[in-house]
């Protein structure tokens, strides 16, 4: 359906579960039937994320985002997902991430030197990380999210420029709201930006 739809189209997802991993290259809307409906489930052995994002103005709503092997015979297969939704790069902005299910994977959301992107209304729970902010993520909007009983931090920010800071570690004009960041293992919001110059986000709070 991606690959055939012009930009700035709907893709309509059916209800069912899809094992695949899925490159949204262009502006759309992927919008599934409703969590725990429409469920896309990451292959072993392909791409590391099962929703990777490299088009601009991207929404992506209404999905269980999980990955396959999550049992205790394979939980050290290397070629298991990592990413739920993976969002990398300054040429890639403007991703809306709503109204999901996101659970059982290494990293729910893992934005990487990429700026302006919303993450709004979802549930991020039972992942081994849960939102992954690496070198500079400016201009993000992160509210409504229960971020819950995660193994380790419920938000991380990491210097991924090992303390050079090139590119700019920092959250700049970032703010979070109305967030339930609540139950995760190692601790709820973690800064382990080293590089110097940084700023962090705004109201970077639970509830």
């Amino acid at each position: 359906g991606i690959n055939v739809a012009a930009s700035g189209a709907t893709v309509n997802v059916g209800a069912g579960t899809y094992i695949e991993d899925i490159l949204v290259n262009k502006t759309l809307v992927l919008d599934g039937a409703g969590v725990g409906v429409s469920t896309i489930s990451g292959a072993i052995g392909g791409d590391v994320a099962t929703v990777r994002i490299t088009g601009n103005d991207v929404e992506v709503r209404d999905f269980t985002i999980t990955r396959e092997g999550n049992n205790v015979g394979q939980w050290n297969d290397p070629g298991l997902n990592s990413a739920g939704v993976a969002i990398q790069g300054q040429a890639v902005t403007g991703a809306l991430i709503h109204d999901n299910q996101i659970v059982g994977n290494r990293t729910a959301i893992d934005i990487n030197n990429s700026n302006g992107h919303t993450i709004r209304n979802n549930v991020v729970e039972n992942n081994h990380t849960r939102l992954f902010f690496r070198n500079q993520t400016d201009g993000l909007v992160v509210t409504e999210n229960a971020i819950v009983n995660n193994r380790t931090v419920g938000v991380l920010f990491l210097d991924a420029s090992g303390g050079a800071n090139v590119p700019v570690q920092q959250a700049l004009g970032s703010v979070f709201f109305n967030n339930n960041i609540s139950g995760n293992w190692y601790g709820q919001i973690a800064d382990r930006q080293a590089g110097g110059g940084r700023k962090p986000p705004r109201h970077a709070l639970g509830r």
